[in-house]
């Protein structure tokens, strides 16, 4: 079996003022399979958002081994073409 998710990610939002299902459900998968000592690998190149962005998540969650992929690390909203630019200063700096 495969699996593939992140134990950094946020962990499940729970609306139950119930103890004991605040207790079960405060961890996620991944975080459990990763205590059991599973063997996991690091995808290690991001494919989503600028590099600088990234470089955040990077140092405070993967200690600096999340890289940005070339397509995206200086990729800015109005180098997508289903954004408009308009006039605004802000996406077209």
């Amino acid at each position: 079996v495969v699996l593939a998710g992140d134990h950094c990610q946020l962990p499940p939002t729970i609306k139950s003022s119930n103890q004991e299902v605040q207790k079960g459900l405060s961890k996620t998968m991944f975080e459990r399979i990763m205590e059991h000592g599973q063997v996991s690998r690091m995808l290690k190149i991001q494919y989503r958002m600028h590099q600088d962005i990234a470089n955040w998540a990077s140092e405070k969650m993967y200690n600096g081994q999340l890289l940005s992929h070339d397509s995206v690390k200086a990729r800015k909203l109005h180098h997508l073409s289903h954004v408009n630019s308009g006039k605004s200063d802000l996406l077209n700096e």
